[in-house]
């Protein structure tokens, strides 16, 4: 099994873009971890929706496995810890995220 994992691409579209570009040449792409700018002049929910966008194209080309990373929470969980409230739009695209588990090929 050929699998790619990236990180840390903090919202930077040049990398998204190679990702996008790259993922059909393996059978699982795995993105670990802040994905979004929490730096960035561009507001989280506009970075997540874009992010989404990417996510919804990578996974049409190849089996994507994302998590959430610590630059990555934008919310708080019923514990009043923060969460990566938006992984749940991500697991509407149909990819395995945060607390998913998968078997491939056994």
């Amino acid at each position: 099994m050929k699998c790619l994992l990236v990180s840390d691409l903090h919202y930077t579209l040049k990398q998204l873009d190679w990702v996008d570009r790259v993922a059909t040449e393996f059978d699982v792409v795995v993105i670990a971890g802040d994905h979004l700018d929490i730096a960035s002049a561009v507001a989280l929910e506009a970075q997540i929706v874009v992010m989404l966008k990417y996510l919804k194209r990578v996974g049409s080309r190849a089996r994507l496995l994302v998590s959430s990373g610590n630059h990555d929470l934008n919310g708080r969980g019923e514990h009043g810890e923060k969460v990566a409230r938006w992984m749940t739009r991500v697991r509407q695209l149909g990819v395995v995220t945060d607390g998913d588990a998968v078997d491939i090929d056994g």
